[in-house]
């Protein structure tokens, strides 16, 4: 990973179209809200976070995380990270898809998810 973390999170194009497919399911007002949830998903599958190259921004770590707790949990999965806010932009990247797979192809709701 880079020494120097971001600060901001953003998407991949293929991650951006995950998004949009999963927001027209109507089942989030905001796009954050499907993100929290993929990061989630990725720690809870064990995936390993790393770089995510050829990324738009789309939110600011600080209003993504106002209070530090998403980022801590990063922390306490992944003791080793140094770049916290890279390790989450991975983690919602990759989360999207285990999202996506579960949400629209695999017909599953968000309450399935959390159980």
């Amino acid at each position: 990973m880079s020494d120097q973390d971001r600060r901001s999170i953003g998407l991949t194009g293929e991650s951006q179209r995950l998004m949009d497919e999963i927001m027209a399911r109507d089942w989030f007002n905001e796009q954050q809200d499907v993100a929290r949830l993929a990061m989630a998903c990725a720690l809870r599958a064990g995936v390993a976070p790393g770089t995510t190259p050829g990324v738009d921004t789309r939110w600011n770590s600080g209003l993504f995380d106002p209070t530090g707790e998403l980022l801590a949990l990063v922390g306490a999965f992944h003791p080793a990270v140094t770049t916290p806010v890279r390790a989450a932009e991975s983690l919602v990247n990759e989360g999207l898809r285990i999202v996506h797979e579960e949400l629209v192809k695999n017909g599953r709701t968000p309450a399935d998810l959390l159980g």
